[in-house]
């Protein structure tokens, strides 16, 4: 792309998938800091000693960002190269 060109259009505009996933992640991350904020005593049980219950919420929301954005880089390259192909 030269910089005389418009942009693309599929670069720029954001997709449903985007903000469906977008706005799960935030929907997690703001859930899990309301319960470090509001229920500590919950997240410090320990489930196995050495592990509580924050740790495998934290991981577990790790994952699912990490999920979250492994979807959407997957569906949005098919679709780039769906549109790319003769």
């Amino acid at each position: 792309m030269h910089y005389d060109e418009p942009p693309n259009t599929a670069v720029v505009k954001p997709t449903r998938l985007a903000l469906l996933l977008s706005l799960s992640i935030v929907v997690a991350y703001f859930g899990f800091i309301l319960m470090v904020a509001l229920a500590k005593p919950l997240l410090g049980t320990v489930l196995v000693p050495g592990v509580s219950l924050a740790l495998i919420l934290a991981a577990g929301l790790l994952l699912f960002c990490i999920v979250a954005s492994s979807i959407f880089v997957i569906v949005e390259n098919r679709k780039t190269g769906k549109r790319e192909a003769p």
